[in-house]
């Protein structure tokens, strides 16, 4: 699967872990360079549909979890990205943040689940 959504943003190459996606997403986002996001995230919304719970699961955490945790680390506002979610990957989106309410991590909290 990772091959997969390198293969939607042709200036990353190739990606040994989701994290580096993640980075070079912010480093498109830091140059203005978002012209790869919509098919991304478009895929991105196929599969929060249609995979199967536990790689769902692991998009949203490596995935979208990753993009707000970066984000704050870089002190970019992770909203930006909400310009291409879909509506499924939207509602996930809402979701890491009830669950991070309160928890240092969504990592932390997953595992309490």
């Amino acid at each position: 699967m990772l091959n997969q959504f390198a293969q939607k943003l042709p200036g990353l190459g190739t990606a040994t872990a989701f994290h580096e996606i993640v980075l070079y997403l912010l480093d498109c986002v830091e140059k203005n360079d978002t012209g790869e996001f919509e098919a991304f995230f478009a895929f991105l919304e196929e599969c929060i549909i249609f995979t199967e719970p536990e790689q769902r699961d692991q998009l949203i955490v490596e995935l979208l979890e990753g993009l707000k945790n970066e984000s704050s680390m870089r002190d970019l506002d992770y909203i930006i990205f909400e310009n291409w979610l879909g509506p499924e990957t939207h509602v996930a989106w809402r979701w890491l943040e009830k669950k991070w309410q309160g928890k240092k991590s969504l990592a932390a909290k997953a595992s309490e689940v």
